[in-house]
C-alpha cells in the first residue's frame, strides 16, 4: 500500500468556478481517511484527481513520492469503487470479479486463485457462480469491492459505495468494510456526506466546504473540539446550537451576554484575556451536553418533542427567537409550549469569533 500526497492542488471548471483550491492534503499508508462535506464541497473532485480522472489546474499529486500528474489511471494502480455497482449483468460474480485480470492476461490459473481468495475475504465463496440480478444489494456491493481488492492495488478510492443501500444493510456494511481495511492494512479514500459514516470508518477525518480544507484530525477530536463554526454544526446529528452575543469582563470573570442572559465562561479558556469587552462571539453547546435545571441560565419555550427509542429530544426557541435542541431523560416529558431553563457545564461550552468564525479556544 501506498502514501498519496497532494500539493497545493487547484481544479477549475466553466465559469472560472473552483472546485478544490490550493488544496493540501497528506495520507500516510495504511489509513482510513474520509473526505466529508456537503455537496459540491469538491470531495469527488479530489478522489477523481488522485484517481487521475480529473487533471489539476496547478499544484502536484503524488503517490509513494513520485508524481502521478499525467499518468493516466490505468498507470496509477489505484483501485476506485464508486456509487454504482457497475457489475456486467451477464456475468457471474466470479467472471466480475477476475475481469481486470484477464483483460491483463494473467493465466487463468492465477485468475481462479486470487478470484477464491477474495471471495473468502468477503464472503462470496458460495455465490460464485450467481449473475448480478440474483445478489441483494450488500452482495453487489460486496463483488465491486472484490473486483477491486483482487487487483492488490497501492490504495483504495470509495465514493459514497454505500449509498444505495437501505439503513440496516448500510449499517452491515460499514462494519464488514472497515473489518476489511483492517485485515488489508490498506490504504483507504473514501468520500461520504453522512456523518455517522465518516465517524465511524476515520482514522482520519477531512472536513470540506468550497474546495477547501476547514479541519483535518480524529473523528472524536473534531467533534469535541470544532476549528470553527462551519464544523460546529455540520458535525454532529442534531447539530451543535448556537447563540450570538458578546464577551462582558467583570470583577476579573468573562462572561457571554445577549439580551437575555448571562453565562460566566470557563477560565481555562487560553485566549480569553486578550479578547476585548464587548467582542461579538457565538457561543455554542451541543444538545447532549445540555439539561433542564430549575436553575439553568438559558430559556427556551418547547416546540417539540422527539423521541427515538432511548433517546428524546426537546426542540424549541430561546427568547431571542434562535432555535434550540436539546436531549433530556426519557423519562421527562415537558409538554409543548412549556418554557423550560437549561443549564450547560462550563467545560461543554464552545466559542467562537462572529466575525470569522474561528474557534476562540484553539
Amino acid at each position: 500500500m501506498a502514501d498519496v500526497t497532494l500539493q497545493k492542488v487547484t481544479k477549475n471548471f466553466s465559469a472560472g468556478v473552483a472546485a478544490v483550491k490550493e488544496l493540501t492534503l497528506s495520507v500516510a499508508h495504511g489509513e482510513f481517511v474520509v473526505l466529508l462535506g456537503p455537496s459540491g464541497c469538491g470531495k469527488t473532485t479530489t478522489l477523481r484527481l488522485i484517481a487521475g480522472l480529473e487533471q489539476p489546474d496547478a499544484g502536484e499529486v503524488l503517490i509513494d513520492g513520485k508524481l502521478v500528474n499525467h499518468l493516466p489511471p490505468q498507470k496509477r494502480d489505484l483501485a476506485l469503487v464508486f456509487q454504482s455497482y457497475a457489475l456486467y449483468p451477464h456475468m457471474t460474480v466470479a467472471q466480475n470479479m477476475g475481469f481486470n485480470l484477464k483483460m491483463r492476461r494473467l493465466p487463468s490459473y492465477e485468475i481462479s486463485r486470487r478470484v477464491r481468495e477474495t471471495s473468502v475475504l468477503l464472503g462470496l465463496d458460495a455465490l460464485l457462480d450467481r449473475y448480478p440480478n440474483q445478489l441483494s444489494g450488500g452482495q453487489r456491493q460486496r463483488v465491486a469491492l472484490g473486483r477491486a481488492i483482487i487487483r492488490n492495488p497501492v490504495a483504495f478510492l470509495l465514493d459514497e459505495p454505500l449509498s444505495n443501500l437501505d439503513a440496516q444493510l448500510r449499517a452491515e456494511t460499514r462494519i464488514e468494510l472497515l473489518n476489511l481495511q483492517r485485515r488489508l492494512a490498506g490504504t483507504f479514500i473514501f468520500v461520504t456526506h453522512d456523518q455517522t459514516e465518516a465517524m465511524m470508518l476515520a482514522d482520519v477525518l477531512v472536513v470540506m466546504r468550497n474546495g477547501k480544507i476547514e479541519q483535518i484530525g480524529p473523528p472524536e477530536e473534531i467533534y469535541r473540539k470544532p476549528a470553527n463554526t462551519f464544523v460546529a454544526r455540520f458535525l454532529g446529528s442534531p447539530m451543535m446550537n448556537t447563540l450570538e452575543g458578546r464577551i462582558v469582563k467583570d470583577n476579573g470573570g468573562a462572561f457571554f451576554h445577549n439580551e437575555t442572559f448571562m453565562l460566566q465562561l470557563p477560565k481555562t479558556l487560553r485566549n480569553i484575556d486578550a479578547i476585548d469587552s464587548d467582542t461579538k462571539i457565538v457561543l455554542g453547546f451541543r444538545p447532549e451536553d445540555a439539561e433542564i435545571s430549575p436553575r439553568g441560565s438559558i430559556t427556551m419555550k418547547v416546540e417539540l418533542v422527539e423521541t427515538l427509542g432511548s433517546q428524546k429530544f426537546i426542540l424549541g426557541f430561546a427568547r431571542q427567537g434562535q432555535q434550540l435542541m436539546v436531549s433530556i431523560d426519557p423519562k421527562i416529558k415537558p409538554q409543548v409550549g412549556e418554557v423550560i431553563s437549561i443549564s450547560v457545564p462550563p467545560e461543554s461550552i464552545h466559542l467562537f469569533y462572529s466575525s470569522s468564525g474561528l474557534r476562540i479556544d484553539r
